[in-house]
């Protein structure tokens, strides 16, 4: 019988462990991904090549708004963007589809981090850079 408890155990914390899809966690949420991507995210801290890199620039200042139904919309005072996201096959990135020419933000966003009051995302910028952005909801 403890044989069976522990076998049980062992297996169950394995699976726990393996649940852990982006690289700063959770191991494990009871949210769906689509429902945590769904609110109003506002920027705190940007990453360039792995420095603190926050600028006096109108996405400081933005809100960035995810629906459940697949729209995003970035605001601030100088500009505004919409259009369209979706997760990648595999739910690791975040693919938008921008109606707009401003080129703010890049098509393909890798997830960091995904929790309930927090995302984070990287991807590389047109000079080679690596950017990490973190937000956390407003």
């Amino acid at each position: 019988m403890n044989l069976k408890l522990i076998i049980a155990v062992t297996l169950i914390s394995t699976v726990i462990v393996a649940c852990k899809k982006y690289n700063e966690g959770p191991r494990i949420s009871f949210r769906s991904k689509k429902e945590r991507v769904a609110n109003e995210w506002v920027l705190s801290d940007r990453y360039v090549a792995d420095t603190l890199n926050m600028w006096e620039d109108s996405l400081n200042t933005g809100v960035l708004r995810f629906t459940k139904a697949g729209f995003y919309s970035l605001s601030t005072d100088t500009l505004q963007e919409t259009g369209e996201w979706a997760f990648n096959h595999d739910k690791k990135k975040i693919v938008l589809d921008i109606n707009s020419d401003t080129d703010i933000r890049p098509d393909v966003l890798q997830i960091q981090k995904l929790k309930e009051e927090e995302l984070w995302w990287s991807f590389v910028d047109t000079s080679g850079s690596t950017i990490e952005e973190r937000y956390v909801v407003k």
